[in-house]
């Protein structure tokens, strides 16, 4: 039993040698594991696969690729990068919309893709290439640095999980063309690098500097996120402030009254100490990224004050649309309001277009949840059930469903470990935010299988973070190398 015991704990490796990282050999290895991995999803046809859900040969021209994905989210940003690559204004009647209803990210990434098919280059395999390198370096500085924490083990068992859920085959496979598998790999991978600067006091700015661009990045790829980066940055700046006055307060108790002693406590002060300076410096930088879009969707395309997105403004109408109207979208839930308070359908929905009118219904909708909790409950809960991820794949034993709610479970299992140890939320708190308003903007807006993708995938980015924390503690953290 002994021998036993010896050889699982060799094999799973954690904190072999209380050293900081794995061997540069074996996390090369393991990666091109995951990344060949990654390519089986991509290419189950392998080089003959043709591109997911427009079924075009994946050497497809832009031009056949943008009339195949239609009017959507794809089609219209791949619409806007096309007259950009040509150098182009697009047209105020028909392209302005785009623009002003989505941030421009995904339109900018692909300009450079559509350059490079020209010189032949299939848009697909650069995008699919861009995307497999990103997730690849995730999987890099996981199991390098993370894993002698977590263990082999369970570093492999997370891999597993992804690997074979819906979710990754929706960024790699079904819809590679929305861009979400770069957007959410970026922020999961500037979030992960700020949860590490802090757990081993890290706090040199240009680590936060870049994770604060990535997130900016990523937003502007996929606005979804920008309420969450709110919330971060807030909680983070105003935890900041907070240590400082302790800080501060703590330097005036303990040291005698000197002349000009407010100036020599600031000189003895380094905001850098405290934990809660990468965040803010990460939050910050995250916002100066996405300020000049904020002002050009504004002064140029006619979007809304200062908000990435006019999509939100499309909430409470979507929500007091009736069910004889309500069509493609009958599927998703969207018209919530109307079916817990059918008495006030109609007449809210027939409101005129306007913002004021738009919050009107969206302040009549959240008064109607709060008065109907049970119908709200149970509308949305049907919705939820089928929305969860594709109804092809359901079967609650199917491999997909098992690994989309394993990080639920592993979700909660971290805030029982973080009550249960009264251990300090230092750096897990971090995937928080972005959660919270997740879940916030899933309690109003239409179900679609793909919004439920960050919400597992930060819960995931939590439970690791409380687990590397609480593993972290029981042994000497060494400087990294």
């Amino acid at each position: 039993m002994d021998n036993i015991k010896r050889l699982f704990v060799s094999i799973n490796g954690r904190n072999e040698h209380k050293t900081n990282s794995r061997s540069t050999r074996e996390t090369l290895l393991f990666t091109t594991l995951w990344v060949i991995s990654l390519l089986m999803i991509s290419l189950p046809q392998g080089v003959k696969t043709r591109i997911g859900t427009i079924n075009l040969p994946n050497n497809a021209a832009p031009e056949q690729i943008r009339k195949a994905w239609g009017p959507g989210d794809a089609g219209s940003l791949m619409d806007t990068a096309l007259a950009w690559a040509k150098f182009h204004h697009i047209d105020p009647t028909t392209q302005y919309w785009i623009v002003h209803t989505w941030t421009p990210g995904m339109s900018l990434l692909e300009v450079p893709l559509i350059w490079a098919s020209h010189i032949g280059v299939p848009m697909f395999w650069s995008l699919l290439f861009t995307t497999v390198l990103l997730w690849g370096s995730i999987f890099w500085l996981m199991w390098k640095h993370l894993s002698p924490f977590t263990g082999r083990l369970i570093a492999l068992a997370i891999s597993a999980m992804l690997i074979t859920s819906w979710d990754f085959r929706y960024f790699f496979r079904d819809d590679l063309f929305y861009t979400e598998g770069l957007s959410f790999g970026l922020l999961i991978l500037a979030l992960g690098i700020i949860s590490w600067a802090v757990l081993i006091s890290k706090n040199k700015s240009f680590l936060f500097i870049i994770s604060g661009t990535l997130i900016g990045l990523s937003i502007l790829i996929r606005h979804v996120s920008d309420s969450g980066l709110s919330l971060f940055t807030s909680a983070a700046v105003f935890g900041l402030v907070i240590q400082y006055r302790k800080a501060t307060k703590i330097l005036h108790n303990s040291s005698n009254k000197k002349k000009n002693k407010q100036l020599q406590l600031t000189r003895k002060i380094d905001l850098s100490e405290f934990s809660l300076y990468g965040p803010a410096v990460a939050g910050l930088t995250a916002n100066l990224v996405l300020i000049p879009w904020r002002f050009v969707s504004r002064i140029v395309f006619g979007g809304p004050l200062w908000l990435l997105s006019s999509a939100g403004g499309g909430v409470g109408v979507g929500a007091w649309t009736p069910n004889s109207k309500i069509g493609f979208w009958a599927f998703s839930g969207m018209n919530w309001a109307c079916n817990i308070d059918p008495k006030k359908c109609d007449s809210v929905y027939r409101l005129p277009q306007n913002i004021h009118n738009d919050a009107v219904r969206l302040s009549d909708a959240i008064l109607a949840a709060i008065q109907h909790p049970m119908a709200y409950i149970k509308f949305r809960g049907h919705f939820l059930h089928s929305n969860w991820i594709p109804i092809g794949v359901h079967s609650i034993f199917s491999i997909q469903v098992i690994s989309s709610l394993v990080p639920i479970f592993l979700f909660v299992y971290g805030v029982f470990i973080l009550i249960r140890s009264k251990t300090s939320w230092t750096n897990s708190w971090i995937w928080l935010p972005f959660l919270v308003m997740e879940f916030v903007q899933l309690l109003l807006i239409q179900y679609e299988s793909r919004y439920f993708i960050p919400v597992r995938l930060f819960g995931l980015g939590f439970f690791i973070s409380v687990l590397i924390t609480q593993r972290a503690k029981k042994k000497i953290l060494l400087e990294p190398e």
